[in-house]
């Protein structure tokens, strides 16, 4: 039979429940910064023609596709990149 030394089966042990612990930590945090990020996606970019003034608007709907402009109220289409 193999002899291992207990002090070191411990540290082993110590040694991989914080590595799995780092790593758990490391990939909610991941999760975290990319669930924050939503509210910008849940928003449609319009830039107005006649003023120039760039809005957004939240998106409710994916058939809204126009918007009033704030400064001028024209009905200006939606951005697309």
């Amino acid at each position: 039979m193999i002899s291992v030394d207990i002090e070191f089966f411990f540290a082993t042990l110590i040694a991989c429940a914080v590595c799995v612990y780092l790593a758990y930590e490391i990939y909610w945090s991941l999760i975290e910064n990319r669930s924050r990020g939503d509210d910008n996606r849940k928003q449609t970019l319009y830039c107005c023609v006649r003023c120039g003034k760039v809005y957004t608007r939240p998106r409710d709907r994916d058939d809204e596709k126009t918007a009033p402009c704030p400064n001028c109220a024209f009905e200006n289409i939606r951005l697309r990149f």
